[in-house]
């Protein structure tokens, strides 16, 4: 009859676990997870107030109604199959059905639902609080926006682009966008993490209801899902008997399965789909149980074995005939099994959302020393030999003291990184006539000269060079370095000439692994355009970063010079290119515009990417002191520098597994955003072809002042 109290495990099932001390009511054992084992009536176990329906109040019959109406027909549906024979063949609707509907109807699919939904929530909230998964999800750091962002921006674009001159590309805006989303992203997360907490709590409280509402309104469509009839009758069904001394407890899941063509664990029988069903166990007495089989008729079963795995099946409870001690200490694993599927379940469906490893490759263990440097494998190449030279610098004696210091260095690196394409290594008192004077063995547009620039002059170079080996490194240096190296009495001095010499070494190493790594890449030419216009601009960039930063406990006081470069490199950017910017104006000239400001954003972008790669290695950042910070903050260029450091990082992280030229190519969109800061928008027009557009505003204020000028 129905009533509030609405059992979800019917009680002509439970009557088949009575105990044998039971009086006028049946009463079974219930092992309950957490609790001492304990005796009760049947009628009070599986049951809770209006678990299906409220009451009806106006007549109409409740979902609670039609599953009681229903238990007519399953009352004797049972007791047809308990008396059965041991062995006896089934009638597979019959025994498919009488599965169906204990399995769909039971607390255990709400429980189980609800603690998996909390576990997906708690794991979901964990994901959305971190924010580098989270960018690593939507693919903001490497080209692959997630698809639905990639949307909401070309949405954005749409309605933003009537701001724009009708020349503007479709594609530059986007790339515009989806660097300033790279820029701001880590302030937006922070900013939005803290309203994750109310919502998934919101949801937390109201999982149950809704939980419940999907299974009523499941149960209201059939109690007896034909789906699941259907393919649980294709199985063949028996019935065995429980061996001497021995009985079969009853799981709140009802009935386990296990999957075809696997040596799996059961697994409570709803969390295996249809399809893949080997075999499905229902105990439907203490002495009883019912077995489905894809293959054979089932003659006999182990039902310890059984019991154990119903124990860690159930979800929070089981009920026996008996509180025997093997029941008792299989009590102890409830919940186990079916807790530990869905667990499993869940982390599984969310690791895609974990950040790929392949992006942020952590270096070998045992890499770093405690200072931070990072030490790089030499591979085996064999002996090599390489010239030190001197070009009107030293005589013969000073000449041997020198280049014995120069082997001691690179032999002691030559451990650390691959110094095997060293060719040469010279010293010369006339530095710009050494570098022209460098054979490099291919033809070059742009002659080999020194770094001059109002700020500093360069005074080592480690340019590549084309021999029958392959590709080589000459290293050239001023010669007041190679007389440093014999500074004794000036350690400072002599750390400096070291430290130089060491990162030209790195360089060559760089050289080695990129060569090793991308056969033909260094000197291949690029067919596209905009790829070959811009890689030039970034050709020493990530090389500047690696040199820096392996060679940094050589002498980890070296980054206040770093900053030094740096800010100044800026500073005359930003004082060089607007000027240069407004001539243009005048002048017409493109090209000569461009090669001015890209000259000064290359330098930009080089001592900047050594500024990073020194302090990476120490573990510290560059926003940390104030001058470089003050800059950065001054000309919104903050939040780019973490951009900057991030894809420096990337590549460097990934120096053993550098598959393509492509993930070089991607540090070329700051030279793209450094554009952008000064009022420069190149975009790749459909015909591969590079258009640049400099919109008259950016000099609008300065014009009308010269033409002020001019009139008075």
């Amino acid at each position: 009859m129905s009533g509030r109290k609405q059992h979800y495990i019917p009680q002509c099932l439970l009557r088949g676990f009575e105990t044998a001390c039971s009086g006028k009511e049946s009463q079974v054992v219930v092992f309950k997870r957490g609790r001492a084992p304990y005796t009760a009536s049947v009628k009070d176990v599986a049951a809770q107030r209006n678990f299906y329906s409220e009451l009806s109040d106006d007549g109409r019959k409740t979902l609670d109604d039609h599953i009681t109406e229903y238990e007519n027909r399953l009352g004797p549906l049972l007791t047809e199959l308990r008396a059965a024979k041991p062995g006896e063949r089934i009638d597979s609707s019959r025994a498919a059905e009488v599965v169906a509907h204990l399995t769909v109807r039971a607390a255990f699919v709400r429980e189980l639902f609800t603690f998996g939904a909390r576990e997906l929530l708690l794991i979901t909230s964990q994901f959305l609080s971190d924010g580098e998964a989270v960018r690593q999800y939507l693919g903001i750091d490497n080209g692959e926006l997630d698809t639905a962002l990639s949307e909401e921006i070309d949405k954005a674009i749409d309605q933003l682009r009537i701001k724009f001159p009708d020349s503007a590309a479709r594609g530059m805006l986007k790339r515009i966008f989806t660097f300033s989303l790279r820029e701001s992203f880590t302030e937006f997360h922070e900013n939005s993490a803290g309203k994750f907490a109310p919502i998934m709590n919101s949801i937390d409280v109201t999982l149950p209801v809704s939980i419940r509402d999907a299974h009523a309104k499941a149960l209201s469509s059939s109690v007896a899902p034909d789906p699941r009839i259907e393919a649980l009758a294709t199985l063949k069904w028996t019935s065995i008997s429980v061996e001497p001394h021995s009985h079969f407890i009853l799981p709140d899941c009802i009935a386990l399965s296990r999957v075809k063509g696997t040596e799996a664990e059961y697994a409570p029988y709803l969390l295996h789909s249809n399809d893949e069903l080997e075999t499905v166990l229902l105990p439907f007495s203490s002495a009883q149980i019912l077995i489905g089989s894809r293959d054979a008729v089932v003659q006999e079963i182990d039902s310890e074995e059984v019991n154990r795995a119903a124990a860690e099946c159930a979800f929070d409870f089981f009920v026996s005939s008996t509180g025997d001690e093997k029941t008792f200490t299989i009590s102890k694993n409830v919940g186990a099994g079916s807790r530990a599927t869905v667990l499993d379940t869940v982390r599984e469906s969310l690791l895609s959302l974990r950040p790929s490893k392949d992006k942020y490759a952590q270096p070998e263990e045992g890499s770093e020393s405690e200072r931070g440097s990072q030490a790089i494998s030499n591979k085996e190449t064999g002996s090599h030999s390489y010239v030190v030279s001197f070009l009107d610098c030293a005589d013969q004696s000073t000449a041997e003291q020198i280049a014995d210091v120069v082997r001691t260095v690179v032999n002691a690196l030559g451990a650390r990184m691959p110094v095997q394409r060293i060719e040469s290594i010279t010293f010369a008192s006339d530095y710009k006539k050494a570098l022209e004077a460098v054979d490099r063995g291919f033809e070059s547009n742009e002659p080999l000269s020194p770094t001059s620039v109002d700020y500093g002059v360069g005074v080592a170079m480690a340019p590549m060079v084309l021999r029958d080996r392959g590709i080589r490194c000459c290293i050239v240096m001023q010669s007041w370095l190679g007389h440093a190296l014999l500074s004794v009495d000036d350690e400072k001095i002599q750390l400096t000439a070291i430290y130089t010499l060491a990162t030209m070494v790195a360089r060559a190493a760089y050289i080695d692994m990129v060569d090793t790594a991308l056969p033909g890449i260094l000197l291949k030419p690029l067919e596209d355009p905009w790829d070959a216009f811009f890689i030039k601009h970034i050709e020493s960039v990530s090389s500047s970063y690696f040199s820096a930063r392996v060679v940094a406990d050589i002498d980890p006081d070296l980054g206040s010079g770093y900053q030094d470069l740096f800010c100044n490199a800026l500073r005359s950017a930003i004082e060089v290119i607007p000027s240069a910017r407004l001539e243009y104006r005048t002048h017409g000239n493109l090209d000569l515009f461009l090669r001015t400001a890209l000259a000064q954003l290359s330098d930009v972008l080089t001592h900047a990417a050594a500024l990073i790669g020194h302090f990476d290695a120490l573990g510290l950042s560059v926003t940390e002191y104030d001058e470089t910070k003050g800059l950065l903050v001054e000309n919104g260029l903050l939040k780019w520098m973490d951009v900057y450091q991030r894809d420096l990082e990337a590549i460097y992280d990934r120096r053993s597994q550098w598959s393509s030229l492509t993930e070089f190519l991607s540090l070329t969109v700051h030279v793209e955003r450094l554009l952008w800061q000064f009022g420069i928008f190149p975009w790749k027009t459909e015909d591969s072809q590079i258009r640049i557009e400099i919109p008259l505003e950016s000099d609008m204020a300065a014009l009308l002042s010269l033409a002020q000028s001019g009139n008075e």
